[in-house]
């Protein structure tokens, strides 16, 4: 049962870049998925040991996101439509990443919790 839901976890990750990728491009109709998809991810994909360097590197992550996507979005009529594009791509990664990101820095706070 353990292999089968580390499989789910492993794709339900591949989905949600897929997913995070093409709803970049087609618009915000992805949005409920990505939430889901980064649930799943979050409680399937993150073991105990790699709870700190995965909230390290998802934190990190956002932080570029929220960043480059400010500059983005202050040059839109400079960059044009890739512009816009490479904004709706980074939000969409943000909007993936970050439901993962909450649920497993909620198992960190249990973990402090019950020891």
């Amino acid at each position: 049962m353990k292999n089968i839901l580390a499989k789910v976890g492993v794709w339900a990750f591949i989905i949600g870049i897929i997913l995070a990728l093409v709803g970049g491009f087609i618009g915000p109709w992805s949005v409920p998925a990505l939430v889901v998809v980064g649930i799943i991810v979050g409680f399937l994909n993150v073991s105990d040991k790699e709870i700190k360097p995965f909230l390290f590197a998802t934190v990190a992550l956002m932080i570029a996101l929220y960043t480059a996507g400010s500059t983005v979005a202050a040059n839109l009529s400079t960059l044009g439509v890739v512009g816009t594009y490479l904004y709706g791509v980074m939000g969409s990664i943000n909007v993936f990443v970050f439901p993962a990101t909450v649920v497993v820095a909620i198992k960190a706070i249990y973990n402090l919790a019950k020891d």
